[in-house]
């Protein structure tokens, strides 16, 4: 699983601004960079909070945290 995830950062790494640069205006690119790497991030934290800990792990997310930072 960490091989997995650690080829999808390279992978992004790349792509994104590989698909951003076709983009005839700088700010158009600068702008589907920015759109791509955030969506990426915020699939890669569903991936990695829900998906690897519920079905991999089977815990809840929510036992992990630390009970004295939330209280």
């Amino acid at each position: 699983m960490s091989k997995l995830l650690l080829l999808s950062i390279i992978i992004m790494m790349v792509v994104i601004p590989v698909k951003a640069s076709k983009a005839k205006n700088p700010l158009v690119g600068a702008r589907r960079a920015l759109g791509g790497y955030l969506a990426y991030c915020f699939f890669y934290w569903i991936a990695v909070v829900y998906v690897y800990f519920f079905l991999i792990v089977g815990r809840d997310p929510t036992e992990l945290l630390s009970h004295t930072v939330h209280d």
